[in-house]
C-alpha cells in the first residue's frame, strides 16, 4: 500500500520550517487525500498526486470562501522558501491552516489516479 511520511511545518518569516513540538505523521493513500485534500475536489488530489514527493511541502489555506484548498509547492534548491508567494499575495501567510513537507513517499500499483475508476 502506498505510503507517506509528513513533518509538520510553520510558516516563519516566509519561509516553512519543521515544528519541534510536532510529531511526523504516516498516511496512506485515502487518509493522505481526506488529510491534505479536505475539499474532496478531483484538483486537489491530483495536485497530490502529482507533486508528491520528498521534500515537496503541502499547504492547507482558507479560501475567502470559507473552503480549505491546498498548494504544494518543490522548490529546486528543496527549501521551504515561500517568499515570494507570500509577497503576491500579502494575505497568504494569515489565510495558512496547515503546512507540512513529505519526509518518504512510496507508491504503490493499487493507487487509483484520481478521476478514474477500477
Amino acid at each position: 500500500m502506498a505510503s507517506f511520511r509528513l513533518v509538520p511545518c510553520k510558516l516563519r518569516d516566509g519561509w516553512l520550517v519543521p515544528r519541534k513540538d510536532g510529531e511526523a505523521l504516516a498516511l496512506s493513500w485515502p487518509e493522505l487525500c481526506a488529510r491534505m485534500a479536505p475539499s474532496g475536489s478531483l484538483l486537489a488530489k491530483q495536485n497530490l498526486r502529482k507533486a508528491a514527493a520528498p521534500n515537496t511541502y503541502v499547504i492547507l489555506v482558507r479560501q475567502p470562501s470559507g473552503g480549505i484548498s491546498n498548494v504544494l509547492v518543490r522548490n529546486a534548491d528543496m527549501t521551504g522558501d515561500i517568499r515570494a508567494l507570500v509577497q503576491r499575495d500579502p494575505t497568504f501567510a494569515g489565510r495558512v491552516v496547515e503546512a507540512f513537507r513529505f519526509e518518504q513517499v512510496s507508491w504503490d500499483d493499487a493507487v487509483v489516479e484520481p478521476g478514474a475508476t477500477r
